[in-house]
């Protein structure tokens, strides 16, 4: 007689045998590009499948894979790139990237330039989809039933175990509402960050996810692009954010002021902070809601500045963090 777990295992196992053969079918319709790695591969989880969130159909080369999983019984979805340096051997850093609210992972990768800089960078590029409608993040508009920090903390352990990734160099970047949730959930997730950068990020509810000052277990540089006034001493929710970030890991409370070379943005920096850790505050007037030095956010929006680009200065950031 078959035991019940006997028969779980099976079900899961058919479910994993009839995806391969999917998987196979596939290649060979897509022909040398999938054997090259370079075809998105689009993966459905079965309920009952996964217990927490794995990786079924990335492969361990080069490519753009897409992947489906439940977590907390909701499907959720991301796009997984690993970049032509991705040999499986070498570990590589790893950059996830959270598109706004209305937006998917394709228009922030575009919107940002990040997809090119990816390649060029040696960084495995993951963004993943929100959910609703419009399509966004749990940060007090939509979606307020699903758990977003437990998504990304999921996908990031399943990044860790399934691929070849630097557990010391993992960066969570957002923009209008994903750096809403970057912010947010960087407490959550302060074990497996070690840079946070939100892009026009809306203003977050410090109180609602944040520990009080002192309370971070873990050190998570902060890189915060805004359109606030660059004045001296920082004012506005962006600013309050910088300050609570600084205090948190033992920064000063003055920052530092400088100019970008072109003077159109003031760059400023809490000194003194623990660990080489770094909190500053990249203030851009003329930015809006748009990410600097990226492609405007739909046809016929207006285009953001040209410098400085905000894509530079988190790859710069990142560089620059003591663990990178």
């Amino acid at each position: 007689m078959i035991s019940p777990h006997e028969t779980s295992y099976l079900k899961t196992h058919q479910g994993r045998v009839s995806r391969w053969y999917s998987l196979v079918l596939s290649c060979i319709l897509g022909g040398l590009a999938c054997l090259a790695g370079e075809a998105v591969v689009e993966a459905s989880a079965q309920p009952g499948d996964l217990v927490t969130a794995r990786l079924t159909h990335v492969r361990q080369r080069p490519g753009t894979y897409s992947e489906t999983f439940l977590v907390a019984g909701t499907e959720r979805s991301a796009r997984i790139h690993l970049p032509p340096s991705y040999n499986g051997s070498s570990a590589l850093p790893v950059v996830i990237l959270l598109h706004g609210e209305g937006g998917d992972p394709r228009q922030v990768e575009s919107m940002s330039r990040f997809a090119a800089e990816a390649d060029r960078q040696d960084l495995i590029l993951v963004t993943p989809w929100g959910t609703g409608e419009p399509r966004g993040w749990n940060t007090g508009g939509c979606c307020a039933s699903n758990d977003d920090a437990a998504f990304l903390r999921e996908l990031a352990s399943a990044l860790l175990a399934e691929l070849t990734v630097d557990e010391k160099r993992i960066a969570l970047v957002g923009y209008s509402s994903g750096g809403t949730l970057a912010l947010q959930a960087a407490p959550e997730l302060a074990e497996q960050l070690a840079v946070v950068a939100a892009v026009s990020p809306n203003p977050p509810t410090l109180s609602a996810h944040w520990p009080a000052v002192g309370e971070a277990t873990s050190r998570v540089a902060l890189l915060l692009v805004t359109s606030e006034g660059g004045s001296a001493e920082p004012t506005g929710a962006d600013a309050t954010t910088a300050r609570w970030w600084a205090a948190s890991n033992g920064c000063g409370p003055l920052p530092d002021r400088q100019w970008t070379p072109n003077g159109s943005a003031s760059i400023l920096s809490f000194p003194g902070c623990r660990d080489g850790i770094d909190v500053v505050l990249l203030s851009v007037p003329d930015a809006g809601r748009s990410w600097p030095g990226g492609r405007a956010i739909s046809p016929g929006a207006t285009n953001p500045p040209d410098t400085p680009s905000a894509t530079a200065h988190i790859i710069d950031f990142l560089t620059r963090h003591p663990r990178w």
